[in-house]
């Protein structure tokens, strides 16, 4: 196990990668806690994302594609 001390490094997600996983946080039988944790994200994160998908900041892919990336 690997302890790291001092500041931590934050993870950039690009548009693409947010939209996908906002989308699977949308379909039929998503929880959302449960897309959160796939992804190591909390789920006040993810509400974030969804909140701006809806203002219209941030894009969902029109095919419905899950995200497949994962740390």
């Amino acid at each position: 196990m690997e302890i790291q001390v001092g500041a931590g490094h934050r993870r950039r997600w690009s548009n693409e990668v947010k939209g996908r996983i906002v989308a699977e946080s949308y379909a039929p039988g998503a929880v959302v806690s449960e897309v959160a944790r796939r992804h190591c994200i909390s789920p006040q994160h993810l509400f974030v994302w969804r909140k701006a998908a809806r203002a219209g900041m941030l894009s969902l892919p029109a095919d419905g594609t899950p995200c497949s990336f994962r740390w």
